[in-house]
């Protein structure tokens, strides 16, 4: 369902599906982000770049701390990797899943890899398949193959050679190797195969470009 509002000139889209919200919440942001915010980010990434781990978090802090997702993501990552910080888990989650909220497809897809590695002794499959669908469903190739490995390797409650198929299928169609989807047919019948198919089809119908 779609109602459409107008709003000091701006057209927003309201999406009544709750796993769209997120998303539409970043595009309407982004419509209100004044320009210095961008010009910051981008003294953040030139510091960081440079090494200059200092400058960087004294650029991302203030924009983070606002609500700028980008910012919120490259300030979480820098607690991941201990840059101009102290290493800091539960930092990078804060930020990350600041950012995810907001529809920022990377720590979208950065958060399903944590939680369904138990890579910082998080694993949480549910949290995992959130958000590496969302991450997904704006075309991440790295969060399709996620999915395709949650499904093909996870426990036994995620275990589906059907749905893993079809996600290595949308993985390969969007430049990803063949060679996932190739190995896990091996296991599969002609009728499962089949039904992958045609899963990974309604997918790329509904959500490909």
């Amino acid at each position: 369902m779609l109602r459409v509002y107008s709003l000091h000139g701006f057209i927003i889209s309201k999406l009544c599906e709750p796993y769209l919200q997120p998303i539409l919440l970043s595009v309407i942001l982004s419509l209100f982000i004044p320009p210095a915010f961008s010009a910051d980010v981008q003294a953040g990434r030139q510091a960081w770049v440079k090494r200059d781990y200092s400058t960087a978090l004294k650029e991302y802090r203030p924009l983070a701390e606002q609500g700028h997702s980008e910012a919120q993501y490259r300030l979480g990552n820098m607690y991941f990797l201990g840059e101009g910080v102290i290493q800091d888990y539960v930092e990078t989650i804060k930020w990350f899943t600041l950012a995810a909220e907001q529809g920022y497809m990377v720590a979208q897809r950065r958060l399903g890899g944590i939680y369904s590695s138990y890579y910082l002794g998080l694993l949480d499959y549910e949290a995992a398949l959130k958000w590496y669908t969302l991450a997904a469903e704006q075309g991440s190739s790295d969060a399709q193959f996620g999915l395709g490995q949650m499904y093909g390797y996870g426990s036994s409650d995620f275990q589906d050679n059907v749905i893993a198929h079809m996600w290595y299928n949308i993985y390969a169609s969007n430049g990803g190797l063949p060679q996932f989807r190739n190995e896990i047919s091996q296991d599969m019948t002609p009728e499962q195969i089949g039904k992958a198919q045609d899963l990974a089809r309604e997918w790329v119908s509904k959500h490909g470009d």
